[in-house]
């Protein structure tokens, strides 16, 4: 019997059947009388979500997973060539003695999703004032206090019953945008809020049930002898004591007399909510930014194949962590690095990420076209590719005219055919005949050519003239205009 059925058995019920039906059902409702979700306080997001909640965790691993296989370099501001053994790469890779590179990206990444916001505190050399350390700070006990004039005077940091204050100067901000209030950030899971509750009280919802009741479901037992309220009391005491605990589901009853025994609460095929929790978790992937197929979410893996997996894993390093890397560089860049060297900035190599090998590979077979077709110099195409650029490599390849189609010799040799027992003389009279023919017919051809560029290239000053507005040109202009119609015209020519 269903809760539904229960339900309505209880409605027709009398008062002593509905106080036996309310004693069966009391194991159906140990779990917490309202819902309980989770609010957008760091604290609670963090025990909530990232402590709680499977899919929560699973997203948030996977985006510093990814994000972690690229490597942070710094480049010439001009130029945009890589400078190797940079002071800038060697503090990011060891920010300060008890955190390595990893950990530092985790910490910011976690924030961010969590709080919306990540803090990391400078520590400067006390002699010179350099910058020599990185801290990550938890973002809940870092508080913006606001000015009028400079938009924040400083940040105040309280860890227990201890404050300090820091200076702007030697704070580092990365922030999810909040359009409410400035100065905080905005936790991308507060737009699945819901969700998540909904997706922590489905899954307590099944662990109370079975723990309550194990495989032996809540039962009414109604007997047809009267029974005492000592009586009921006891029979309930016995039947605890041998189908809860250890002795769940274990298949004895003695009968003790005439009784109906009726199923109240949920078997386990009632238990399957699946469509709730895909709902759910499917809702929690996308505010995170990633495909369930990557966070394990049951509503992903039901379709997962190998190719849509990898396709998924390029999508998801596209769309959530390349924008990452972007604003995660961009404060790095304004808070930090161009207090330690103006002429350079960091960014991500993503060239040897392993969900972004079909995009290099493509990138590749599009420079090799256009460098082969004239269109690019080698060093062009190099550059596209992230290869050095060489000496000889500032030239055009020069493109070979394509063959002329050999459709007109079939026709020609059916017009000169030879007739049977033709003598030599006829056979060279015959041979001139179709050379002439050839001769004439590209005579022909070169005529219409010609003719055609003139035309074509009247329409083009046509053209030119309307989209001037009829503008006279300076000789040089003109001359220039004319000597590029030329050149296009041999060019064609050669074509041809």
């Amino acid at each position: 019997m269903g809760l539904r059925d229960w339900w309505n058995g209880f409605m027709n019920a009398n008062t002593a059947q509905k106080d036996a039906l309310m004693d069966g059902a009391a194991g159906l409702f140990q779990y917490p009388n309202q819902a309980i979700f989770p609010t957008g306080d760091f604290l609670d997001m963090v025990k909530g979500g990232y402590n709680k909640n499977a899919i929560v965790y699973a997203c948030i691993r996977a985006k510093v997973n990814a994000f972690n296989e690229a490597r942070f370099q710094v480049v010439n501001d001009n130029g945009g060539d890589v400078v190797e053994n940079h002071h800038i790469t060697e503090l990011i890779q060891n920010p300060n003695p008890f955190t390595g590179e990893y950990a530092f990206w985790d910490n910011i990444i976690t924030s961010l999703d969590l709080a919306g916001i990540a803090y990391i505190m400078k520590s400067r050399n006390s002699e010179r004032g350099d910058v020599e350390m990185l801290w990550n700070l938890r973002p809940d006990t870092i508080k913006p206090v606001t000015s009028d004039k400079t938009f924040i005077s400083h940040y105040e940091q309280r860890v227990g019953g201890s404050s300090r204050d820091i200076s702007v100067d030697d704070m580092i901000t990365i922030k999810y945008n909040n359009p409410e209030n400035p100065f905080i950030g905005q936790p991308p899971l507060n737009a699945a809020l819901m969700d998540i509750g909904t997706d922590n009280e489905a899954s307590e919802f099944k662990k109370v049930v079975l723990q309550n009741r194990g495989s032996s479901p809540a039962v009414i037992v109604s007997t047809k002898q009267k029974m005492t309220p000592e009586m009921r009391d006891k029979f309930v005491s016995d039947w605890q004591r041998k189908f809860s605990g250890s002795n769940r589901g274990r298949p004895v009853l003695v009968e003790m007399g005439a009784m109906d025994i009726q199923t109240i609460s949920l078997n386990m095929r009632d238990l399957m909510i699946a469509d709730l929790t895909d709902i759910s978790e499917a809702r929690i992937c996308g505010a995170l930014g990633v495909p369930p197929i990557i966070a394990g979410a049951n509503v992903g893996l039901r379709n997962a194949t190998y190719s849509n997996a990898d396709a998924f894993d390029k999508y998801f390093y596209q769309r959530t962590i390349i924008p990452l890397q972007n604003l995660v560089d961009d404060s790095l860049n304004s808070d930090l690095i161009i207090e330690m060297d103006s002429q350079v900035r960091g960014a991500f190599d993503n060239s040897k990420v392993t969900s972004l090998a079909s995009v290099r590979q493509k990138e590749f077979d599009n420079s090799d076209k256009a460098y082969n077709s004239g269109w690019m110099t080698r060093n062009e195409a190099r550059n596209r590719v992230g290869l050095v650029e060489v000496g000889d490599g500032d030239t055009f390849k020069e493109s070979q005219p394509a063959p002329l189609p050999m459709k007109s010799k079939p026709q020609m040799e059916m017009q000169y055919k030879l007739s049977a027992g033709a003598e030599g003389v006829g056979l060279l009279d015959e041979a001139i005949g179709r050379r002439a023919s050839a001769e004439k017919h590209l005579d022909r051809l070169e005529k219409w050519a010609k003719k055609e560029f003139k035309r074509e290239s009247r329409e083009m000053m046509a053209l030119f003239n309307d989209v001037t507005g009829h503008k006279d040109l300076s000789l040089f202009e003109m001359s220039q205009f004319d000597n590029g119609l030329n050149d296009l015209q041999k060019r064609w020519s050669q074509s041809i």
